[in-house]
């Protein structure tokens, strides 16, 4: 995750030639997003994507001070049809 993200910027995140080779793009800043833990402002939303494996595409968000609140993985072609969805932050545990 940049440390100063902008729509539209597109980064690395993972990098290994013909291996992993997964990019993120900042789709949009200030959305709000609920969960079962809640509801939290001022998330990042991301489009996450591979240069080597051309159906992967997925949309997370993140919270600053949080971090990852939930995951669609509607974005993939046919996610429906193996029932697929979210992945959402459902509680926090503070040791």
């Amino acid at each position: 995750m940049p440390a100063n993200p902008r729509v539209g910027m597109t980064y690395r995140q993972e990098v290994a030639k013909g291996v992993a080779e997964d990019m993120g793009t900042v789709i949009a800043l200030g959305k709000k997003v609920t969960v079962p833990h809640g509801t939290f402002n001022d998330c990042i939303q991301i489009r996450d994507w591979s240069r080597i494996e051309k159906t992967a595409n997925e949309y997370k968000y993140y919270r600053p001070a949080v971090g990852f609140i939930v995951l669609d993985e509607s974005a993939w072609p046919g996610a429906s049809l193996f029932g697929e969805g979210k992945s959402e932050l459902v509680g926090v545990a503070i040791e």
